[in-house]
């Protein structure tokens, strides 16, 4: 059963100008060494840095609310499976917050041009 759905877009341009302001300090606030390390291997870090940004924003939005409580940035983790495909791995709060609901959360994303979008579908397991 679908408990929540959530989308969010990202300009890449604007967050490419933000990294650029603040580096490694914006990156250490918003992603951890995992996710770091996989956009920096890329030719275009900022645009998977967009789309990993808009993965954790569209999974805030698909929570109830209610259930968002404290969740920090690197507690919701997105990775790549050995095929590429995006997945989230959950720590602390955001763990808790689904494993007491019997919750599950998949994501896809996309970019094209000049944005990266991301869609979070959250079921019970």
């Amino acid at each position: 059963m679908v408990s929540g759905i959530g989308v969010d877009i990202v300009s890449i341009v604007n967050m490419s100008g933000a990294l650029k302001r603040f580096g490694g300090r914006l990156k250490d606030r918003l992603f951890t060494e995992a996710e770091q390390k996989i956009c920096e291997e890329k030719h275009t870090p900022a645009v998977h840095y967009s789309g990993k940004f808009a993965a954790k924003e569209s999974f805030l939005k698909a929570l109830r609310r209610e259930s968002r409580g404290k969740i920090r940035w690197q507690e919701m983790e997105v990775l790549n499976s050995p095929g590429g495909q995006p997945y989230f791995r959950f720590s602390g709060t955001a763990e808790k917050t689904l494993k007491e609901n019997g919750l599950c959360a998949s994501v896809s994303l996309s970019h094209s041009g000049e944005y990266a979008i991301a869609f979070c579908l959250i079921q019970k397991s």
